[in-house]
């Protein structure tokens, strides 16, 4: 072997070596550190009852039956909202509808209805609470309901149904449409879901 070709041999073996160094160098002023991060989003959650209503039969949906009324009769009828202690905050408003009545005896029975302090209806046809709900907290949206007085004879025997309907929608991060006054009076296109 010429010295030349030596000389070759152990710069290529020396070049070797510092690379092998260096790069072990390397691994030495590296470092690794990882964290996990854990997202729970929160949930929304309430239930709808009228435990406090004394009047007519409860169902078994938790609704109640009433019979043999008059015009003119104060019933007790409750609503309440409740949020569930492990929900998030959330705003509430409530939906009546009516079967078995015209659109004016729906008008007519409605006079009967005396909403609670701050509930307001909305012009899309919900009732809207003006109170931001906190885990725990109740909305009741009204006492009592009186068949009109106006209804006579056409009413006799005949039956109808109240049917509510209680939706709950988180209050962080979501702003409702409030009119002049401050009164909530919708939710815009929102749409609402069963929590599950």
């Amino acid at each position: 072997m010429t010295t030349t070709k030596k000389a070759a041999m152990l710069i290529s073996a020396l070049a070797v070596i510092a690379i092998i160094a260096v790069g072990a160098t390397l691994a030495y002023f590296t470092d690794t550190d990882t964290k996990q991060n854990v997202f729970t989003l929160g949930k929304v959650s309430g239930t709808l009852t009228e435990d406090g209503s004394t009047d007519g039969t409860k169902r078994e949906d938790g609704g109640r039956d009433y019979t043999s009324i008059t015009p003119g009769k104060t019933l007790s009828k409750v609503p309440v909202i409740t949020l569930d202690a492990n929900s998030q905050n959330a705003y509430a408003r409530m939906k009546i509808d009516y079967t078995g009545l015209t659109a004016s005896q729906i008008a007519e029975f409605q006079t009967g209805i005396t909403l609670n302090p701050g509930w307001v209806l909305g012009s899309d046809g919900y009732f809207y609470y003006n109170t931001e709900l906190k885990p725990g907290d109740t909305a009741t949206i009204f006492n009592t309901v009186t068949i009109p007085t106006t209804w006579g004879n056409e009413m006799a025997e005949k039956s109808f149904s109240m049917n509510l309907k209680a939706e709950l929608i988180q209050s962080d991060n979501f702003t409702p449409t409030k009119d002049t006054a401050g009164n909530i009076t919708s939710w815009g296109n929102v749409t609402i879901e069963a929590a599950k």
